[in-house]
């Protein structure tokens, strides 16, 4: 069995507002821009992206590549940007409400009670709109 390298960060330069965890960009020692994700606690967020990573590898899948790391005492992930200089991502949302201005959704964030009824609730109403979406297009 492989052991895995679990590296230490020390700085911490550009906070990252998108998403429900903690999480900030900073350069590492080449001037690559990486983003740290503290995994919260007991949740497992951090081995388990790091797992989805190498089974990617594996199964020959494109993904973003993680590495196990810590901040602050804090375990998390570590990725690579993988957006060129002088380019931004663009969200598929953004692209989303472009499309379908007046109901889809800018800005939601879900604060989970309820996770399967949610769930099942928000796969019906994507569904909806994806099949919206795809018949504007045709």
């Amino acid at each position: 069995m492989e052991d895995y390298r679990i590296e230490e960060i020390t700085a911490r330069d550009e906070m990252e507002q998108l998403g429900t965890k903690e999480k900030f960009w900073f350069y590492d020692e080449n001037n690559n821009k990486k983003l740290f994700k503290i995994g919260r606690p007991g949740t497992g967020e951090d081995w388990s992206e790091k797992v989805a990573y190498e089974l990617a590898q594996l199964l020959k899948i494109p993904c973003a590549k993680y590495e196990l790391a810590t901040w602050n005492k804090k375990q998390g992930t570590v990725s690579t940007s993988f957006v060129p200089e002088g380019t931004r991502l663009v969200h598929g949302n953004e692209l989303l409400v472009a499309f379908h201005n007046d109901d889809y959704p800018k800005s939601v964030k879900y604060h989970l009670t309820e996770p399967k009824l949610l769930v099942k609730r928000q796969c019906l109403t994507s569904e909806r709109k994806l099949e919206k979406l795809i018949n504007s297009i045709s």
